[in-house]
């Protein structure tokens, strides 16, 4: 998956937002907000793109499809708790980055 997004369907809002999160920025931004200090089974590219895609436009509710969501995606089985430890303060401050991201460029 070269983008971490290829297995979403790629409209209109899909193909802007690829261009928008690169999966380097992406990648770097996770580490730079401690989401992620060595990848593992939680993959920041699949994880951004299960929460930014998946969470409006499939309107999954719960953590649960989330979770299910992101196996599909990343073609994985998690644990329960490997994705709700995923829940923290450093997702927060990874997410903040990407919509302070997500607004620069589309200020630009």
């Amino acid at each position: 998956m070269p983008n971490g997004v290829s297995q979403f369907g790629k409209g209109i809002v899909e193909q802007e937002l690829t261009r928008m999160f690169e999966p380097k920025w992406i990648r770097a931004a996770a580490k730079e907000s401690g989401l992620i200090e060595r990848e593992r089974k939680i993959d920041p590219l699949v994880m951004f793109w299960t929460l930014a895609i998946g969470y409006g436009s499939q309107l999954y509710r719960t953590l649960t499809e989330l979770k299910r969501e992101y196996e599909v995606r990343g073609k994985v089985s998690i644990s329960d708790s490997s994705w709700h430890d995923r829940f923290t303060p450093e997702l927060v401050k990874f997410l903040k980055q990407c919509v302070i991201h997500g607004i620069e460029h589309i200020s630009q």
